[in-house]
């Protein structure tokens, strides 16, 4: 499910350059496959975004690991960040890896 989510905003970040403005000084067709930054709103909001949940994905991972350390009576931490690394792939799931199970 972790790779699923890092190659979607894989994809995001790459698909930002597709997001200017007309009258944006770069030329997106002559930057190749990197990530432009430029003044564009749109794209630095897409970038942003996916930041935020690449942090996201690593809190979860960072969680999972420390699975062992669970106070009694609460739920635990590896349930909810998987419940978390779910939510990230609903935006997904017409994508032809995501699978259903990950909605359980």
């Amino acid at each position: 499910m972790i790779a699923f989510i890092e190659d979607r905003l894989d994809e995001d970040e790459r698909d930002t350059r597709l997001f200017h403005e007309f009258d944006c000084p770069v030329e997106p067709r002559l930057l190749g496959s990197g990530i432009v930054w430029c003044a564009c709103p749109c794209p630095r909001q897409l970038l942003r975004q996916a930041a935020v949940r690449r942090q996201i994905v690593q809190t979860c991972q960072q969680q999972i690991r420390g699975q062992g350390r669970q106070v009694p009576g609460r739920t635990s931490s590896a349930v909810e960040a998987r419940q978390i690394l779910t939510a990230l792939t609903l935006p997904y799931r017409q994508h032809p890896d995501w699978r259903a199970n990950w909605r359980s």
